[in-house]
């Protein structure tokens, strides 16, 4: 008996006139698979980005991909009803996802942490500071965390990844104080007063773009940021 696998749907492609190139995230890496857009078996309508699945594969020999089948459903943004709020922040992280784990190789803990956390981001009440942990605790599960020698007073050095003392405006001093607030919390907030202040937020999205940027993967051009800023109003 085959098993199922879990995994993450990243982005699907057309193909051809009935069949989809499907790329998932599961905790052997990052594969893409094919299905037929009408068959009943590979449940296309689940397929969408940044859905949870379980699913079977089955490799043809007259294709360079194997075949989607048996997908079940698992949770998706809009598991507990449309938010606006939500699916932009989920968009966010689909493209920031797509990019980070484009060649992923196997590494069961990291995609537990992933799969569990948009687990836990369907489900939960929105924060909307929520893409800035996001993008903080997956820089530490993939062994980029900064260091965490803040000082009152001390601003971020995004290059050497470190807090140090040097003249600053109110708004750095700001930023890298809930930086080091966010260094130690949750990914999910655990009352409304560890929520990221509005006026800082936008910032501090910045700051951690542009540390990606210099230590992990290019963030510099998402195309949905303009979109996440417009909803959240950052």
């Amino acid at each position: 008996m085959v098993e199922k696998v879990k995994g993450i749907v990243l982005r699907k492609f057309d193909f051809n006139d009935n069949k989809d190139i499907v790329k998932i995230y599961t905790e052997t890496g990052t594969n893409s698979y094919m299905c037929y857009r009408k068959s009943k078996g590979s449940n296309v309508a689940a397929l969408q980005p940044m859905t949870l699945v379980n699913f079977c594969s089955e490799k043809k020999h007259a294709s360079d991909f194997a075949f989607l089948k048996d997908v079940q459903y698992i949770s998706s943004v809009s598991s507990e009803g449309y938010e606006l709020t939500k699916t932009a922040v989920a968009m966010f992280i689909n493209e920031v996802l797509y990019k980070l784990l484009f060649n992923a190789g196997e590494d069961a803990d990291l995609f537990d942490f992933f799969y569990q956390t948009l687990q836990d981001f369907y489900s939960h009440s929105f924060s909307p500071d929520f893409h800035l942990r996001f993008l903080l605790h997956s820089a530490m599960r993939l062994g980029s965390m900064p260091m965490d020698n803040y000082s009152q007073g001390s601003v971020f050095n995004i290059i050497d990844a470190r807090f140090e003392q040097q003249t600053a405006n109110e708004m750095d001093k700001m930023t890298a104080y809930y930086l080091h607030e966010l260094l130690n919390s949750p990914i999910f907030p655990t009352s409304q007063a560890d929520i990221v202040p509005y006026s800082i937020r936008n910032s501090l999205l910045d700051t951690l773009l542009k540390y990606y940027t210099v230590h992990i993967i290019d963030l510099s051009a998402l195309h949905s940021l303009d979109v996440l800023r417009t909803v959240l109003h950052e």
